[in-house]
């Protein structure tokens, strides 16, 4: 992802065994997409970059409503003005981007957009002293699919929904060997809709880290958030872990990170908690994988629930100069912990090739594949949630016009 150019090697160690304390951003496959293969990336360096760009696709939808029994497909033009901004120096670097795009339908031309769906992101990090940095990432998606704005990748219909996370954080290398990390999220998810629920999600991570050899780092931390879901009683989860980060070799990398949470508000509970992730570089490429398990909501569902997802994701760029193959498949399971009646899993497959054929000019293609399934279909807030299947294709060429000021 663009995200780990952001930040400096300071960041990164100090954070590659912090467990998520914010929903990550799903990799849709939508043209275009904050989280994918960047064209112009190469551009994209200097004190001072503009990027505009335009993308122009063609899609294929089987599953338009997202809902089975009432399943209609239909050929889709998408045009997608966007913006790229990045300012960097040797402390301090802000990358920011936003798009928009409209959409007109064939047969179903009632749900012509011209705002189907909007992205924003902005990164940045900022070295106050050789040894303390401040970063800030903000990331918004707004659509009239609810699985593509909800950071779960849930899906509670066809309807507009927003979902944004706010992660602001502090690093401080205390010594060579240790530093010490605080990081805030705040993730709001909006719905268009009377049964679905809204709701707000807040948590702060401390984490401890010390390097106990050159490969072997040990961290030590205290998690807490608060869920505040539409006509629920807040819950709050208090979760302390201890974790292992080992470099098996050049390229393989390995973390664990573990412990109870201690769940308080509508329903009193003690559960597991953690996350493991393996990422290898490799001769074509790279690949990763992990697993997560942590209190959260499930979409507009209501909630709170247990949330497991399993993630992989697969990049060639070996194969021709400027051709990068990306697979990335997530598989999501979530379940009430509370009186609701949420049962629910959530299947993305994505299949994308991107292709810059000129520094201006880029061919996409990408396959993207949903299924959802639920074991209880109403829940107590009234909200039928329906099994979906759902494949999607996409075709486009990417315009970008990279000015830049030194």
């Amino acid at each position: 992802m663009s995200f780990r150019r952001s930040f400096w090697s300071v960041v990164i160690g100090v954070m590659c065994l912090t467990w998520p304390v914010t929903a990550r951003a799903q990799y849709t496959g939508e043209v275009p997409i904050l989280a994918g293969p960047e064209f112009f990336a190469a551009s994209a360096r200097g004190p001072f970059v503009i990027i505009p760009t335009l993308t122009l696709a063609e899609e294929y939808n089987d599953n338009v409503f997202l809902n089975n029994a009432r399943r209609k497909s239909d050929y889709i033009t998408h045009a997608s003005p966007g913006l790229r901004v990045v300012m960097e120096s040797p402390g301090y670097r802000l990358s920011a981007g936003y798009f928009a795009t409209a959409e007109k339908y064939l047969n179903q031309e009632q749900l012509d957009s011209l705002f189907h769906t909007q992205g924003f992101f902005v990164e940045t990090t900022y070295l106050v002293t050789p040894l303390v940095t401040l970063s800030l990432n903000d990331t918004l998606v707004a659509s009239d699919f609810t699985n593509t704005s909800s950071p779960e990748g849930i899906a509670t219909g066809r309807t507009r929904s927003v979902g944004n996370t706010l992660t602001p954080g502090v690093a401080w290398q205390l010594s060579p060997r240790t530093s010490v990390q605080f990081i805030g999220s705040y993730t709001l998810q909006r719905f268009n809709s009377n049964n679905a629920r809204d709701s707000d999600a807040y948590a702060l991570n401390a984490n401890l880290n010390h390097d106990l050899s050159p490969r072997l780092r040990g961290t030590v931390g205290y998690q807490v958030s608060y869920l505040d879901i539409e006509k629920h009683s807040g819950t709050t989860t208090q979760s302390p872990r201890a974790g292992l980060s080992y470099q098996f070799t050049q390229t393989l990398t390995g973390s664990v990170s573990a412990g109870p949470t201690f769940t308080t508000g509508g329903e009193d509970q003690v559960s597991g908690a953690g996350t493991v992730s393996l990422t290898q570089r490799l001769a074509f490429g790279s690949a990763s994988l992990s697993y997560d398990r942590s209190i959260a909501v499930a979409g507009g569902l209501g909630g709170p629930t247990e949330n497991q997802s399993i993630a992989g994701a697969v990049r060639v760029t070996t194969l021709a100069q400027g051709l990068a193959l990306d697979l990335a498949p997530t598989y999501t399971i979530s379940k009430s912990i509370g009186r609701e009646n949420i049962d629910v899993k959530a299947l993305r497959v994505v299949l994308r090739a991107a292709y810059q054929v000129t520094p201006w000019l880029g061919l996409l293609a990408s396959y993207n594949f949903f299924q959802q399934r639920t074991e209880r279909t109403v829940t107590a807030s009234g909200l039928t949630v329906n099994d979906v299947d759902q494949n999607r294709v996409f075709l486009g060429l990417q315009f970008g016009f990279p000015i830049r000021r030194d």
